[in-house]
């Protein structure tokens, strides 16, 4: 009994090794291309450049926000999974969620000139505030970054089939088949060179499972794509 149980450890304590080393080499790999065109560009500043470029130091500040964000992310995500942030459930008005998360999103979405547009029924719904609003919000981030045309829906509306509350956002584009059962891994992306930390609809996915849903994403006619959850409310 004692030798199985000492297996079932040393197998679990090799499991888990296995994904923090994984873990490393992702970050390894996402980190070591902004932090060496990062070098790069301030070596150019010191050494060669009379004058500091305008277009150097967008790159270097893109390059610092890109690499903030991630470093963000991984922490939100490690407390998640850690249960560092419990979900602290309060009643919310759709209404003021879907007001909340245009007003952030619009003027990014704008400038990009994509127009986002609401169909949000007016319910109350159990959950927690700020986590909610950063899971929806990192799908409307990643609609709009990601999207290959000029719209973003947002929809929240009574669940079809009980007394749950779903929510949907839908983008222009299309996702590859064999893309689809992996999109919400850590450090995922569709677009390798894109923008991202690659944790967005990771965290997103997280989040929905601590209210008891769980995040789908689907291809849809028309050349759509639907990303969907519901929320179920208690009695």
């Amino acid at each position: 009994m004692i030798a199985e149980a000492s297996a079932r450890l040393r197998e679990k304590l090799l499991k888990k090794e296995e994904m923090l080393n994984q873990r490393l080499q992702d970050l390894t790999h996402d980190l070591k291309s902004p932090l060496t065109g990062l070098y790069c560009q301030i070596e150019t500043l010191e050494l060669i450049a009379p004058e500091p470029k305008d277009e150097m130091f967008h790159h270097i500040y893109n390059e610092l926000g890109y690499l903030n964000h991630m470093v963000e992310d991984m922490s939100e995500l490690s407390k998640l999974e850690k249960n560092r942030n419990p979900v602290n459930r309060q009643i919310l008005r759709t209404e003021e969620l879907a007001e909340s998360l245009t007003g952030r999103f619009t003027p990014i979405a704008e400038s990009g000139g994509i127009m986002i547009s609401t169909d949000v029924s007016p319910l109350e719904l159990s959950g927690d505030p700020v986590l909610l609003e950063r899971a929806v919000g990192n799908l409307m981030h990643n609609a709009i970054l990601h999207g290959s045309g000029p719209a973003v829906s947002l929809r929240i509306k009574p669940e079809e089939e009980g007394s749950g509350v779903t929510v949907e956002v839908e983008n222009d584009g299309q996702i590859p088949e064999e893309d689809l059962p992996r999109i919400f891994n850590r450090y995922w992306r569709l677009n390798r060179n894109g923008q991202g930390s690659g944790l967005g609809l990771n965290i997103a996915s997280v989040v929905i499972r601590k209210h008891g849903g769980e995040l789908k994403v689907k291809n849809c006619s028309g050349n759509r794509v639907l990303f969907s959850f519901t929320i179920p409310q208690p009695n």
